[in-house]
């Protein structure tokens, strides 16, 4: 099966199933291993690419088929969306040949009566490529904006209501930009230890950088698959982005404490809360189905973490096991994921009020739950990876006024930060907070 072919298969299993892309392109590029790297670069590209930019690549379709992008056979809306991005966003595809390949794959796919189509269409976005004109930012800065960035209308609203025009920009624009991999260290490793591990992913093509914001963070770029970094296998570091790093490091965990992770797949949050409460403590990580549990355990054992307790449980329900027993509770609960686009992009095809008000009422009956696992002068740290106050401020606003828990400054090493309660941090910032996922925490105590 050819490069085009599966790109094909990955996007269309992906419309007819609601799937994330990610995931079926994860099992396609495992199943065809032997595939070049250079060759998995490029299906990975593309069909990330496909994703981020849909609505910009529809916009461009519209201009030239009398039949609407939505109206179209899936197979044949795939394989324009494919086709196109690699046109225009993919330097060393040659357009007619891509327009070619194209005709070619409609009629093996028994679409011969469509190939003419695909080939105008087609052939009309390599003539005017570089002079479609788009929506007026002045006119319609919202449309135009949504084009440019693939982010719909109502999400855009949402940023620009709360926080304004130019954060909302800033966001926008930074869910298309490519960001290195982030990872930490594992917390034990001496200053010795890390810099042979450091040496030996040098020595392996990997560009590793520091991250600011945290000492024992790093981004790594140049490497194909990230189970093949120096040091994974053997659990000394672990794949996480730095901003979910922060509900473990600001919660004050200690040595000894009894921490209730309250949906912990895949396992980062846990991990790092083993590693601070120590043999002496204990970890009690919960998630909703054996799957994700698993997961948990995997990353546990490779860690050599023997600390963690999991169990497959409905955040919702109260446990009677952990009633009144929790010094720290992790609630890094479901929640819309407008922060983490850039890693998810389906995720703000399918933001709406009524998910974000159903998400609003289950994150509130877990916070509930929550509450009920502390001890008395527990702490409660609440986050989310959104970026949307009503799951985020209000929330905090909920966790305090209706459940009557306490707000407390955060225990960090990080002076501008120690002295918060909340903090939200937004995509695309600068500074120390460059590469970071959209995060929000708040911490309260019992």
């Amino acid at each position: 099966m050819n490069e085009r072919e599966l790109i094909l298969q990955i996007l269309l299993e992906a419309e007819k199933t609601g799937s994330f892309t990610g995931v079926i392109l994860n099992q396609v590029l495992d199943k065809y291993d032997y595939l070049e790297p250079s060759e998995k670069r490029r299906i990975k590209r593309t069909v990330n690419g496909v994703t981020e930019r849909q609505i910009e690549l529809d916009y461009r379709l519209g201009l030239y088929s009398k039949t609407p992008v939505r109206k179209m056979k899936p197979l044949i809306r795939c394989l324009l969306r494919m086709s196109t991005y690699q046109i225009l966003y993919m330097d060393k595809a040659s357009d007619f040949a891509v327009c070619n390949e194209a005709v070619k794959l409609a009629k093996s796919h028994k679409f011969s009566q469509l190939s003419g189509f695909v080939n105008g269409v087609l052939r009309s976005i390599v003539r005017e490529k570089d002079t479609i004109s788009y929506p007026s930012e002045e006119k319609e800065p919202m449309r135009a904006l949504s084009i440019r960035s693939s982010i719909p209308e109502e999400v855009l609203q949402l940023w620009k209501d709360a926080y304004g025009m130019e954060k909302t920009k800033q966001m926008a624009t930074e869910q298309l930009e490519s960001r290195p991999l982030s990872f930490r260290m594992k917390l034990s490793l001496e200053k010795e230890e890390k810099d042979a591990l450091l040496e030996k992913m040098k020595a392996e093509g990997i560009q590793v950088t520091p991250h600011p914001y945290l000492p024992y963070a790093y981004l790594a770029e140049g490497m194909d698959k990230v189970t093949e970094i120096p040091g994974f296998a053997e659990g000394l570091i672990t794949i996480q982005d730095v901003s979910s790093m922060l509900p473990a490091a600001y919660a004050g965990i200690r040595s000894g404490d009894l921490v209730v992770d309250l949906c912990a797949a895949p396992g980062g949050k846990s991990l790092m809360a083993a590693e601070l409460t120590g043999p002496e403590g204990m970890v009690y990580a919960r998630d909703l189905t054996p799957e994700k549990i698993g997961k948990i355990e995997e990353n546990a054992a490779r860690m050599g973490l023997t600390n963690i307790n999991t169990r497959v449980w409905d955040a919702r329900i109260p446990d009677p096991d952990l009633a009144g027993k929790a010094d720290v509770v992790l609630a890094d609960l479901p929640c819309s994921g407008l922060g983490v686009l850039n890693r998810k992009p389906e995720i703000k095809y399918h933001v709406t009020k009524e998910s974000i008000r159903e998400l609003v009422q289950l994150q509130q009956e877990i916070l509930r739950m929550g509450v009920s696992c502390l001890k008395p002068g527990g702490k409660l740290l609440y986050s989310t990876c959104t970026v949307n106050p009503f799951e985020n401020d209000e929330q905090a606003d909920f966790i305090q006024n209706e459940l009557g828990l306490t707000p407390i400054c955060f225990s960090s090493d990080r002076p501008d930060d120690a002295a918060l309660s909340r903090l939200q941090i937004f995509p695309g910032e600068a500074g120390d907070r460059a590469n970071m996922d959209g995060f929000f925490l708040a911490l309260f105590q019992k």
